[in-house]
């Protein structure tokens, strides 16, 4: 856990960090839970999300 991104939206936000293997396949299935992608974008290696709540969490991935 992390304190988040500073967005417009929301400020100094905690953000849990989950390690995925397969950026897209991971955020199709996030959204079929019920998260959305965030517009803000900080980082090509990660994408946030928000929980169908408003939470924020990232899928962050090796881009190795």
């Amino acid at each position: 856990m992390h304190t988040g991104h500073d967005s417009p939206e929301r400020p100094k936000d905690r953000c849990f960090d989950f390690p995925v293997g397969e950026p897209d396949s991971a955020v199709t299935e996030a959204v079929a839970l019920g998260a959305t992608v965030a517009e803000f974008q900080p980082q090509k290696n990660v994408r946030v999300m928000s929980a169908y709540a408003g939470h924020p969490f990232c899928l962050c991935f090796d881009q190795a």
